[in-house]
C-alpha cells in the first residue's frame, strides 16, 4: 500500500510503504516512476456536496456529460434500518464517525478508545484559533446535517453580501428552487408532543417565555420515515428518537443528496461519480486543466495515482477543501497565478455552542427523559443582538439543552496550506466574533434567568465550527458566479463563494440558492445553454 494521501507518514505506514518496494510503486504510476495514467473528460467536478451535487444536475439537466470524483465513500441506506452508519452516544461510536483520524471530531463527547483509521463521515480540520468539521462521502454534508432550511433576515443579508447579490433575487428565485427540490418540512404535532421530543418542546417553550421569536423551522427531512422509527422499534433501531443523528440516520430520514440533485444527475446517464477518488493538485494544461488523483480504499491507503484532463474544472469540495486544494496547487506551482485573494475572507458563520442545565423543576427532571429525539429542528431570534440560536438535540441524560448561536462575525480569517503537514489550516483570533460570543452568552444567561437554569460548559465551547464559509468570496479572486479570475474554465462553487457568514441562519439552503443562480449563468453563458 501507498502512504495516505494529506497524512504525515507514521513510522508504522513508513514500514509498511518501504516493505512495498521500488518495482511495485512504479506499476502505480507515482511520478518519478513512469507517470500516472492519463484520462481526458469534458468537465470534471470535485466533490459531491451541495455545490457539486447541484452542478451535476443543473448541467446533466443541459445535456452536458460530467464526472464528478468524490473522496470519500458511499453511503446508501437501501432498508430503513440497516447497520450503514456509526452511532452517536458515547460508547458506541464507531470508526465510520469519522475521517481518517483515531478520535471521533466532535466536541462534548469524551474521548473513547482509539478507532481504526477509517474513510468516516467527518473531519476535523485543525486550525490557529479555530477547529473545522465537514463532511465526507457521496453527499457531503447533506449525510451529516440537521436539513435546517433557514434564509437569512434581508437587512443582514444586504449588509454582508456584495450588491450584486440581492436578498430579493434570492429570495424570488433561487431559494424556491432549492426547497422544491427538497422537499422539506417541519417537525408535526404527532412528533414533538411525544415524550421523545420534550427537549425541543421545552426549548420553544422557554424561548418564548423570554420573550425571543422562536418557530419550528423547515428541515430538509422525512418526517414519516422519523414517526416509523418511533412506531417500529423492533424494525428500525432507534438513532434518531435518541438524539443519534448527525453521523447518519439508518432511517434514511435525512434528505440527502443521493436522493435528490446527485441521484437525479446520475439517472440521466450524463454523470458518472466516482467515490474514494481524492483529488491532489490541479494543474494548468494546454487542454485546460490536469488533476492529479489518489484512488483510496475504506482505510485510506491510496491503491492508485491518475491523471485527469479536464476542459472544465469545477472545484465543489467543500470551504476547507476547496481552499486547501487551489493553495497546495498555488503553492506547488499547479496554478502559479492564482488569485492573492483566494484563502482569504473565512467566517465561522459566527458559531459558538453553549448548554444550559436543570432547566426544569427537580419533580420534573424525571419525565425530561435521558436522551432527546432530534434533529435539530427549532431555532429562536433575537434580531437586536444580531443571533439565532438553534436547539440542538443529543444523546444526554439529564435536564439539559445544548444551544448553538449564528451569529455575524465582525472580522475575517484566512485559510493557508501548510507545506510541512501536508494539510490545509485556518488562523482566526477570537476578537473576530467577540459580540456573536457575547450574545450567545447573553441568550443563554436570559433563558436560565426567566425559566430557571444554569450554564454548564460540556465541553462544548470550544473554538470550533461546523458552518466554515468563504475564501474564494465572490468579488475576491471570483467572479459573482464562481469563474476564478485569470482562470478560464476554472469554477468554484460551494460554500467557499459566500462571505464568512449566513446572518442568523445554518448555510446549506444559501449555498445551494447560491449554487444554483450560478449555475443558471454559467450553463447559459458558457455551455451555451439554459436550465
Amino acid at each position: 500500500m501507498l502512504p495516505r494521501a494529506y497524512l504525515p507518514l507514521s513510522r508504522r505506514m513508513f514500514v509498511r510503504t518501504a516493505a512495498v518496494g521500488t518495482a511495485a510503486l512504479g506499476g502505480l504510476g507515482l511520478p518519478g516512476c513512469g507517470g500516472p495514467a492519463s484520462e481526458r473528460v469534458d468537465t470534471l467536478i470535485l466533490g459531491s456536496g451541495f455545490g457539486g451535487s447541484i452542478t451535476a444536475y443543473r448541467l446533466a439537466q443541459a445535456g452536458h456529460r460530467t464526472v464528478v470524483l468524490e473522496r470519500g465513500r458511499r453511503w446508501t441506506v437501501s432498508t430503513p434500518g440497516e447497520d450503514v452508519f456509526s452511532y452517536m452516544s458515547p460508547g458506541n461510536i464507531d470508526m465510520r464517525s469519522t475521517w481518517l483520524a483515531e478520535q471521533q471530531p466532535l466536541p462534548g463527547i469524551p474521548p473513547s478508545r482509539r478507532m481504526p483509521l477509517y474513510t468516516g463521515v467527518l473531519e476535523k480540520i485543525y486550525g490557529n484559533g479555530i477547529d473545522i468539521v465537514c463532511a465526507a462521502g457521496v453527499g457531503g454534508g447533506s449525510l451529516v446535517y440537521s436539513g435546517m432550511m433557514v434564509q437569512p433576515p434581508q437587512d443582514y443579508f444586504d449588509e454582508v453580501f456584495p450588491d450584486e447579490i440581492t436578498w430579493a433575487d434570492m429570495d424570488a428565485t433561487w431559494y424556491p428552487r432549492v426547497r422544491a427540490m427538497m422537499n422539506p418540512g417541519t417537525l408535526p404535532d404527532e412528533l414533538i408532543n411525544r415524550p421523545e421530543w420534550t427537549a425541543t418542546r421545552l426549548f420553544l417553550e422557554q424561548a418564548q417565555n423570554a420573550g425571543y421569536e422562536a418557530r419550528r423551522l423547515l428541515c430538509a427531512f422525512d418526517f414519516e420515515a422519523a414517526a416509523r422509527e418511533v412506531a417500529e422499534m423492533n424494525a428500525i433501531p432507534e438513532m434518531l428518537s435518541v438524539g443519534s443523528y448527525i453521523f447518519g440516520l439508518n432511517s434514511g430520514a435525512k434528505a440527502t443528496l443521493d436522493k435528490s440533485y446527485l441521484g437525479m444527475a446520475e439517472a440521466t446517464g450524463l454523470c458518472e461519480v466516482r467515490p474514494l477518488h481524492w483529488a491532489q493538485v490541479i494543474r494548468q494544461h494546454a487542454e485546460g486543466y490536469s488533476v492529479i488523483v489518489h484512488q483510496i480504499d475504506e482505510m485510506g491507503n491510496v491503491i492508485a495515482e491518475k491523471e485527469i484532463i479536464a476542459r472544465r474544472l469545477f472545484v465543489s469540495c467543500g470551504t476547507a477543501n476547496t481552499n486547501g486544494l487551489l493553495l497546495r496547487s498555488k503553492a506547488e506551482n499547479g496554478l502559479p497565478e492564482l488569485p492573492e485573494e483566494i484563502g482569504s475572507g473565512f467566517g465561522n458563520n459566527g458559531q459558538h455552542i453553549k448548554a444550559r442545565t436543570n432547566v426544569v423543576p427537580d419533580a420534573m427532571a424525571a419525565g425530561f427523559g435521558s436522551t432527546q429525539a432530534g434533529p435539530a429542528c427549532a431555532m429562536l431570534f433575537d434580531h437586536d443582538n444580531r443571533i439565532a440560536m438553534e436547539n440542538g438535540p443529543a444523546p444526554i441524560s439529564g435536564a439539559t439543552l445544548i444551544g448553538t448561536g449564528q451569529g455575524i462575525p465582525s472580522g475575517r480569517g484566512r485559510f493557508r496550506w501548510d507545506a510541512t503537514t501536508g494539510k490545509v489550516t485556518v488562523d482566526w483570533e477570537a476578537s473576530y466574533d467577540a459580540q456573536a460570543a457575547e450574545a450567545a452568552t447573553n441568550i443563554i444567561a436570559h433563558l436560565n434567568e426567566v425559566n430557571g437554569g444554569e450554564p454548564i460548559g460540556l465541553g462544548l465551547d470550544v473554538s470550533i465550527t461546523f458552518h466554515p464559509l468563504g475564501g474564494c468570496v465572490h468579488g475576491q479572486g471570483v467572479d459573482m458566479f464562481g469563474r476564478v479570475n485569470g482562470h478560464p474554465n476554472l469554477y468554484v462553487v460551494d460554500g467557499s463563494l459566500l462571505p464568512g457568514v449566513t446572518p442568523l441562519s445554518n448555510p446549506f439552503w444559501t449555498v445551494s440558492a447560491n449554487a444554483e443562480r450560478c449555475l443558471d449563468t454559467i450553463v447559459r453563458e458558457d455551455f451555451g445553454a439554459s436550465v
